[in-house]
């Protein structure tokens, strides 16, 4: 039995034997009973049964999950697509704000492990320190949903403390409001206690504080007029980019960081636990930092690019002989070596032979499929394109027979790490004993494949470090996925 299965069990003959343990009722102070109060008031059957009022607070929800994130990437980019550098500086202050405030907002969660109202009803002094990490059901302190859109909310209020009275008026007030129904709706549908939503107002405001005292700061620190080198990179060329990728980089981690109430509850879902199983929360660690770190590389994408190319490996034989090998096992070796291992399972009756094949194939082409939207949608120059401009990008611009414009992210990355990943993950679940070497050569082989783009001038350094985290998580994912399937 795990952890979290042995948690619930102590609490169910907990509370069928009457024991009144410290860590499961707490101290009934006036925090517990105002939580304990404010749920029963919620889950009241009359309350519960206002018509629209179910429908309307999901949509709250979505809102304040990635809806919010969205909108302030819609208003970062959108006023730098219209030249109006106001409504872009005010996105990228609420984009900022949110980021930050949804970084330690998931820290203080992880670390609280407090329980979720579904999970004690009426008990809401349930606490496990650090278990939050590991099952989303302990991951209740504080609201992520409503330290988002509370961050963004103050972030714009600040922001546009120079604007006309009635054009801020009309921005803040529904931002306000609805991050006001956003805690509201988190009571409504047992994720949240009340005490979690105040404490996420607490963090939202003071991180929308803190970042606007410090730019106020940097600003007093500079001649007037003078912007200063992050303003201009993340409202300059490369905006859009970096918007598109930190955006949907932060929509999948709250998926799989926060779920939402069907997805937490769906204990009788066969299908719900599969997908349950197929991500974790450290897929959203790596998708996330690997994302942060293609932003940053994206800085000095020029430099690597010119140093490569200028190289003198470039004139030397065998490792141009290296390189190619290792372009090839990124496309089409991948696909190949997986249908013959798969293939060759089956024709000598092998199960682990055939499900390391098959798993291997089946995450080289998710893993493909979603890095081909990804790059259709980026629309980046591929360095051979564009050599001078890492930040020529064009949402839209790749989809399409248009290979020029799908640099990011590396495909043959995307699919040797998706191989990699698969082959290990399945192989170390159906045979534990296997050879030492197979991990170092799995990764090291899908390295050399990612070398191997920026090596050709077909891939950016940025390109290479999203797409090795793409196969990564996906290779892992398929293979969480069919883990308890037959």
């Amino acid at each position: 039995m795990d952890r979290a299965a042995q948690l619930n069990s102590n609490l169910v003959r907990e509370r069928t034997s009457g024991a009144d343990t410290a860590q499961v009722s707490g101290p009934p102070g006036i925090v517990w009973r105002i939580d304990a109060g404010v749920q029963r008031i919620a889950r009241d059957s009359a309350v519960q049964a206002v018509p629209g009022a179910a429908p309307l607070a999901r949509a709250i929800n979505t809102w304040g999950g990635d809806g919010v994130i969205w909108f302030a990437a819609l208003l970062w980019l959108g006023g730098r697509a219209i030249k109006r550098q106001a409504w872009a500086h005010v996105g990228l202050r609420g984009a900022e704000a949110i980021a930050i405030a949804s970084a330690i907002s998931g820290i203080i969660k992880g670390l609280a492990g407090r329980a979720r109202p579904f999970l004690t009803p009426g008990e809401p002094w349930h606490w496990d320190f650090n278990h939050g990490w590991s099952d989303a059901r302990y991951f209740s302190m504080p609201s992520g949903h409503t330290t988002a859109t509370v961050a963004f909310a103050a972030a714009v209020v600040l922001a546009t403390r120079e604007w006309t009275p009635g054009r801020r008026a009309a921005l803040i007030v529904p931002l306000c409001a609805s991050a006001i129904l956003v805690g509201v709706a988190r009571i409504f549908t047992n994720q949240h206690w009340i005490s979690d939503v105040i404490v996420a107002n607490l963090l939202g405001i003071s991180t929308a504080l803190v970042l606007s005292r410090a730019h106020a700061r940097a600003d007093e620190a500079r001649a007037p007029g003078t912007p200063s080198r992050y303003r201009r990179w993340m409202l300059g060329a490369g905006a859009a980019a970096i918007a598109l990728l930190v955006t949907s980089a932060s929509t999948l981690a709250l998926l799989l960081a926060t779920p939402n109430v069907a997805a937490a509850q769906r204990e009788t879902s066969a299908v719900g636990r599969a997908w349950s199983r197929a991500f974790e929360r450290s897929d959203a660690y790596v998708l996330g930092g690997a994302a942060a770190t293609s932003v940053l590389l994206m800085r000095v994408d020029r430099s690597i690019g010119e140093r490569v190319r200028g190289s003198s490996l470039q004139d030397n034989g065998f490792v141009g002989g290296v390189m190619d090998i290792a372009g090839a096992a990124g496309d089409p070796g991948t696909v190949l070596v997986s249908a013959g291992l798969w293939i060759g399972g089956r024709i000598r009756d092998d199960r682990t032979q055939k499900l390391v094949g098959l798993r291997a194939l089946e995450s080289v082409i998710v893993s493909g499929a979603l890095n081909g939207a990804l790059k259709g949608i980026a629309g980046r120059a591929r360095p051979d394109q564009s050599p001078t401009a890492p930040s020529d990008w064009r949402i839209g611009r790749g989809i399409g027979d248009r290979s020029e414009y799908q640099s990011f992210a590396s495909g043959h990355t995307t699919a040797v790490f998706a191989f990699a990943s698969a082959v290990d993950a399945e192989w170390a679940r159906l045979s534990p004993k296997r050879p030492r070497w197979v991990v170092p050569a799995l990764y090291g082989l899908a390295s050399l494949t990612a070398i191997s783009r920026v090596y050709h001038d077909r891939h950016w350094a940025s390109d290479v470090v999203m797409g090795s985290a793409i196969g990564f998580v996906g290779g892992r994912a398929v293979v969480r996925w069919h883990a308890d399937r037959p």
